[in-house]
């Protein structure tokens, strides 16, 4: 019995793992979140960047709105 219900999860896992999320789409809320997550790991774990020629901070406010106008998961992670 143990067998048939470990053979039905692994199934429906992966049944649910290959479906194709290509198409999927992310709210504007999601899309700011994950560039503040990006941003604030690079910030975080890369403490010598205010030495650096680039002002993270900028960078960061100038791709906001690029982030928001991206139309498809393609779009969002180039």
């Amino acid at each position: 019995m143990r067998l048939i219900i470990i053979v039905a999860f692994f199934s429906v896992f992966s049944i649910v793992k290959s479906q194709d999320t290509t198409n999927s789409v992310l709210t504007n809320e999601q899309k700011v979140y994950g560039l503040s997550f990006i941003w604030q790991e690079m910030n975080y774990n890369f403490p010598y960047l205010v030495n650096s020629k680039i002002d993270w901070d900028s960078a960061y406010l100038a791709n906001i709105p690029k982030v928001e106008a991206s139309n498809s998961l393609f779009e969002y992670s180039k």
